[in-house]
């Protein structure tokens, strides 16, 4: 019979089209031969029909859909079980990835079915039932009588193993373990072990740490170690589980030269690093100026005193660099709330140290100590000569004006007593210190801004007056008062008017 005849345009056949409408019948009459003649043909034009695209039979096809009654009619009449798609793939791996469990155990009493079936990446049963986390399938493998090649790699040098932790399938590991199959050491064709492989699934490593002789500190080929292979990947809960536990090597290098800590200053991941840096087992000498400023950040953030005074000693060692944020060393020190002044002296103390660096907003080291509310940090910027204290931000803010948003009188002290400050500079809202003084309420550092030589009252200092209030009790008792006032003047007076006189005055 011409192929014409027996295939659509896609390259299905019309048994094909039967199984996809689910029409049992109809698949049992297309099937039905009772003389070899009718079965050499039905063979040919029928089951032995690919698909143009991907080569599937009709067998793959009723796998797909996963009609029991359907496939088993097909099975009957079926001579070749083991028939595979353009991929090398059977019916059975098919019923596997489609978690068809009724096909898969029609499948698996079907006589000669080849469980040792390799599709053309090199992938065997045992492998796709651990991708699929099948796991009554794997104990069904691991149970059968007949030999299963267990330790196979596929193309990729990965063993069932390695594919159940590369998911994270903590059963599926625990069945091959447990039967034997592998060490728990056992690794990939590239020397990777299962630790190395299960990224962030943080329980699946819980699980393999507790089973007896697993190294944690193994190295693959290129010298990474399961801590190493988690800082590569960017695997942060893995990461963080490891440095937990003190039989890890946090200072062991790769082929590169590479230890965790390099790896992470040297991609700019200051998080990382001072985890690394806070563990008991690290080595400090490992921090070299050749770690490059994010190690110098890293030391002023954990305030490492010592480390700090190392790093800054040599000549390679650049502490005005802005890291991917737009900030400096000193910036970051000056951002911490809890920073260390001698930490802050020993960077003040360098040659040309940038202390008018600004982040991306225009903050320049100054204002960030203002905004901390650290006047003990805003004495130690003030003390250097270089220190800009009249530079203003994209919105217009100075360090003085900054300071009397946050009504912090003893740093608009210490600004107002410097002789060159600009105490008229207004800011993008048109308002100088005085009125965002007057507009907080504060009139203490109103006062004090009067004091300095330079100051002069903007004439439009009224129209703040708002804000203005004296929020004790007595003030607000004057508050209430002035509104009875002004009632009594319109209505006729009564005792709540009398008692707006009375707490007015």
């Amino acid at each position: 019979m011409d192929r014409h005849h027996t295939v659509d345009t896609l390259g299905q056949s019309s048994l094909m089209q039967t199984i996809q409408n689910g029409d049992l019948a109809q698949v049992q009459r297309l099937v039905a031969v009772d003389n070899p003649e009718a079965k050499h043909l039905l063979v040919t034009t029928q089951l032995a029909a690919t698909t143009e695209q991907l080569g599937q039979t009709a067998l793959h096809v009723a796998c797909l859909y996963g009609n029991v009654p359907i496939f088993q009619a097909l099975l009957d009449v079926m001579p070749d079980v083991n028939v595979r798609d353009k991929a090398g793939a059977t019916a059975l791996h098919y019923a596997i990835t489609t978690r068809r469990e009724g096909v898969i155990s029609a499948l698996m009493a079907a006589p000669g079915v080849d469980i040792n079936a390799v599709d053309e990446a090199g992938n065997t049963l045992l492998m796709y039932a651990c991708y699929c986390n099948n796991v009554a399938l794997v104990q069904t493998l691991l149970a059968g009588p007949r030999r299963l090649s267990f330790t196979q790699y596929n193309h990729a040098g990965l063993s069932a193993l390695h594919i159940a932790a590369q998911r994270g399938f903590s059963s599926c590991i625990q069945e091959l373990l447990d039967a034997n199959i592998f060490g728990v050491n056992a690794t990939t064709l590239d020397g990777r072990t299962c630790l190395m492989l299960v990224k962030n699934a943080v329980e699946t490593a819980g699980m393999l740490l507790r089973y007896p002789g697993i190294d944690v500190n193994l190295a693959s080929e290129d010298g990474n170690t399961a801590l190493l292979h988690a800082c590569l990947g960017g695997h942060d809960d893995m990461i963080a589980y490891l440095l937990s536990l003190r039989s890890v090597d946090v200072n062991v290098t790769n082929a590169s030269g590479d230890s965790a800590f390099r790896f992470a200053v040297r991609t700019e991941n200051a998080f990382l690093a001072a985890q690394i840096v806070q563990t008991t087992s690290f080595d400090e000498e490992h921090v070299t100026p050749e770690c490059g400023p994010i190690a110098l950040s890293v030391a002023c953030a954990l305030q490492r005193v010592g480390l700090v005074r190392r790093l800054v000693a040599s000549p390679h060692t650049d502490y005005n660099y802005k890291d991917k944020n737009g900030l400096t060393v000193l910036l970051q020190v000056c951002l911490s709330p809890s920073t260390d002044l001698t930490i802050l002296n020993i960077l003040l103390a360098l040659p040309n140290v940038d202390t008018n660096a600004t982040d991306m907003r225009g903050n320049s080291c100054l204002m960030v100590a203002v905004r901390n509310d650290r006047v003990d940090l805003v004495r130690a910027l003030l003390a250097v000569e270089a220190t800009n204290f009249n530079f203003a931000n994209e919105k217009g803010d100075t360090a003085l004006t900054i300071a009397c948003e946050q009504a912090n009188y003893p740093i608009a002290e210490v600004l107002v007593a410097l002789p060159t400050l600009d105490v008229n500079h207004r800011r993008k809202d048109n308002r100088p210190a005085y009125r965002v003084a007057r507009k907080k309420g504060v009139r203490k550092i109103m006062q004090l801004l009067t004091t300095h030589p330079a100051f002069e009252m903007p004439p439009d200092a009224d129209e703040d007056a708002i804000g203005d209030h004296d929020w004790t009790l007595r003030g607000c008792l004057r508050e209430v008062g002035a509104f009875f006032l002004i009632l009594g003047q319109i209505c006729q007076p009564c005792a709540w008017c009398c008692f707006g006189y009375a707490i007015s005055d």
